[in-house]
């Protein structure tokens, strides 16, 4: 960026642009810009849900960022090394740099221009001479203000880059945001077929709820295994629709969406195609067809073990469920079904009548 004196913008006043307080400030952000960068890109690389785990595109970028504040470090260390202490005053017609080496006085009147350097720092073109002034130490706000005593010259690009910069970081923001909310709290799921109808048929879009049943920190590089955090402890209830990894025998590639049938310590039959919990018929309203065991892999009748229930299809003829795989573990829950918002079949035809709480 190129700028300009212009005496109208200059606000008299001094600015220490070097000391040891400020430089154990720039320290310690920079060692919090490091570990946020590093984490952000560990994080990135595994749990966005547009990219394939360990994605090396994601690697690199935090390898670029990283690596563009270590060159701001290394250059902020040999300018304070050499100027621990650097102060500016405005004045009236000039201003005056004092530093370790001595005290410059600079009248605005030979300046040509100012240029600002990637990893801020200032030089004043006076034709013959040129000064460094260093910035480094300076917030983000206070590098604005500082320039903000002189004028652009090439307003227009600058404005650009600017919005750019503004854009990409906005950007990179959200993203870090929308990728913690889906590995966290909310995640959007699409139904792919028909084993829940009619509660949700093919092409169904909903939201799904995911705290309550643990906090997966994804298998970052360095891990030996992804990390749950169960700070509620949860357990389904009858009838909740829950969404899970099918356990082991079962293609893991996708997750599966079913409702909850049984509990931990339930005693489940299944008789004249009907549900029996605890003794007791279950009241299944929501089920199309009749419930049987006649491709059931596993026996699931009697008492459901402990950190294990049993997960069935509305659809119970055409659904791939407990009576195939057996008991599902607890662990494997990764949410519960909440809110059905979009279905494109049924929107193009302006019904809306199913959209909302999924029961």
């Amino acid at each position: 960026m190129y700028y300009k004196y212009n005496p109208f913008l200059i606000s008299a006043g001094k600015w220490n642009l070097s000391s040891p307080g400020r430089f154990c400030t720039f320290l310690l952000r920079s060692f919090v810009f490091f570990a946020f960068t590093l984490y952000c890109t560990l994080f990135l690389a595994v749990a966005t849900p547009f990219f394939p785990p360990h994605f090396l595109p994601v690697y690199a970028c935090g390898a670029v960022l990283m690596t563009h504040r270590l060159i701001h470090l290394v250059a902020a260390i040999f300018f304070f090394t050499r100027n621990p202490r650097f102060s500016l005053h405005f004045l009236d017609s000039s201003m005056v740099l004092h530093s370790s080496s001595g005290t410059v006085e600079i009248l605005y009147e030979d300046v040509e221009f100012i240029s600002t350097k990637l990893i801020r720092i200032c030089e004043v073109d006076m034709g013959k001479d040129r000064i460094v002034i260093p910035l480094l130490l300076l917030s983000r706000d206070e590098y604005i203000d500082f320039l903000a005593n002189f004028e652009e010259i090439l307003p227009e690009r600058a404005a650009l880059l600017r919005r750019l910069r503004d854009s990409a970081e906005a950007l990179f923001t959200a993203t870090v945001l929308a990728v913690h909310i889906i590995q966290f709290l909310v995640q959007n799921y699409y139904i792919p077929t028909e084993s829940m109808r009619e509660t949700l048929v093919e092409n169904d879009n909903i939201f799904a709820e995911k705290i309550s049943y643990g906090i997966r920190i994804p298998r970052m590089a360095g891990m030996a295994d992804e990390v749950v955090l169960h700070p509620f402890k949860s357990i389904p209830r009858h009838g909740e629709i829950v969404i899970f990894l099918p356990p082991e025998g079962e293609n893991q590639s996708h997750e599966y969406i079913k409702r909850v049938i049984a509990l931990p310590g339930d005693k489940l039959e299944i008789s004249e195609g009907e549900v029996i919990i605890n003794g007791s018929p279950l009241d299944e309203p929501y089920v199309t067809g009749e419930t049987n065991l006649n491709f059931s892999g596993f026996s699931i009748e009697g008492i459901v073990p402990e950190g294990k229930v049993v997960v069935m299809g509305d659809n119970r003829g055409n659904s791939r469920d407990s009576r195939v795989f057996g008991y599902l573990p607890l662990e494997n829950i990764r949410g519960r079904a909440l809110f059905l918002y979009f279905n494109w079949n049924y929107i193009k035809s302006f019904d809306f009548s199913r959209f909302g709480p999924i029961r």
